[in-house]
């Protein structure tokens, strides 16, 4: 153990670097699905394991004449702790990139991205020690915010304050055994119940300014077509108008919207739902009008039957925009209750040029 702490002493930033950069290209390969038995069971071992290490560093840092076993063994816990911590955060980077699906969203996930960066290289230090139990709240929370819904099969506003209410009551077991005082009676300790409520409510408008990403939810696919047909196999098959140009190389939609005067604009989403869960969707059209979005239609795209979760290329499903102008527009997919889980934005532009024959490509 002394010549392993020795080690890392002398090379302590290369090794962080290596165990940082391995283990989110694990997480990256091994991370399959958010509705995964196996990968909740284990980020659920994560947060308990790191509830643990975090009591005993608060018990250990709090001891005045330390054992020179105990000595030893506190560089160790605090090693284990930041690993527990970098995995946890390096899943949830993977988990909630999959389901950003706007640029606020991804500047979020950018955030996150920083948090775990400045942990895994200066957790470490005192300076950063003193916020675990803020960053062990926000592991908590993250992982609940999806947890949650997977288990329970269902999505809504109750999840923010279910996962809110379960990582303070992780956080406060922690944080009373590690001063072997009662919640909240140090000044440190109420500091920390004030970072918590400043988080959550920091989360909670995020998630009214659609910021936070609709976890579980996620869109696999939203595009403009100029039609979109549904086969008697139950496949979609989408059609776009090719611009001519060297875009065509790359294009697989409408992007922008070649209008000449009488075709309807197609809305195409697949959003991916964990097993057995079922939800209602629709799309919002808007319209800018003299710098304001304007809603011209809302159109719940699963009257007929709603999203069943569980398909891996995301449950599909369309709407059709029959009179439109030229113009900047864009679509939100939203749940029934107002959960927005992604949108498009794009450009109908009125052409007096025939009409090019339309490619298409079989959804996924």
């Amino acid at each position: 153990m002394e010549r392993g702490e020795s080690i890392y002493r002398r090379h302590e930033l290369p090794i962080d670097v290596g165990v940082f950069l391995g283990g989110f290209a694990w997480d990256a390969l091994t991370l399959t699905r958010i509705d995964r038995v196996l990968d909740n069971v284990l980020l659920a071992l994560y947060v308990a394991a790191l509830g643990v290490l975090l009591t005993l560093e608060r018990r250990l840092e709090a001891t005045a004449d330390r054992s020179d076993r105990e000595e030893r063994w506190l560089p160790w816990v605090r090693l284990g702790a930041q690993f527990l911590f970098g995995g946890l955060l390096s899943a949830y980077v993977v988990f909630y990139f999959r389901s950003a699906a706007s640029l606020y969203t991804y500047l979020f996930m950018l955030g996150l991205v920083g948090v775990m960066l400045w942990h895994e290289f200066r957790g470490h230090r005192s300076s950063a020690r003193r916020l675990r139990l803020v960053m062990y709240w926000f592991v908590a929370f993250s992982f609940l915010l999806f947890f949650l819904p997977v288990v329970l099969r269902q999505v809504g506003s109750w999840q923010f304050y279910a996962a809110a209410l379960g990582a303070t009551a992780l956080a406060l077991p922690v944080q009373a055994l590690g001063d072997r005082q009662p919640p909240g009676s140090t000044p440190r300790a109420r500091r920390e119940i004030g970072a918590w409520l400043g988080l959550a409510a920091g989360l909670r408008i995020g998630m009214w300014l659609s910021v936070v990403p609709p976890v579980p939810l996620s869109i696999t696919e939203l595009g403009i077509f100029h039609d979109v047909e549904r086969t008697e196999d139950g496949d979609y098959v989408l059609s776009w108008e090719p611009s001519g140009g060297l875009s065509d190389l790359w294009r697989r939609e409408d992007a922008p919207f070649q209008w000449h005067g009488d075709e309807s604009v197609y809305c195409f989403s697949a959003i991916f739902a964990p097993s057995d869960m079922t939800l209602k969707v629709r799309h919002r059209w808007e319209r800018l009008v003299d710098d304001t979005w304007r809603q011209t239609d809302l159109i719940d795209v699963t009257s007929s039957r709603p999203v069943r979760g569980g398909r891996q290329g995301g449950y599909r499903t369309y709407s059709r925009k029959a009179r439109v102008v030229p113009g900047e527009w864009r679509v939100i997919v939203e749940t029934a209750s107002g959960m927005e889980l992604g949108r498009h934005r794009f450009t109908i532009l009125a052409t007096k040029a025939p009409p090019r024959p339309l490619r298409s490509r079989e959804a996924l």
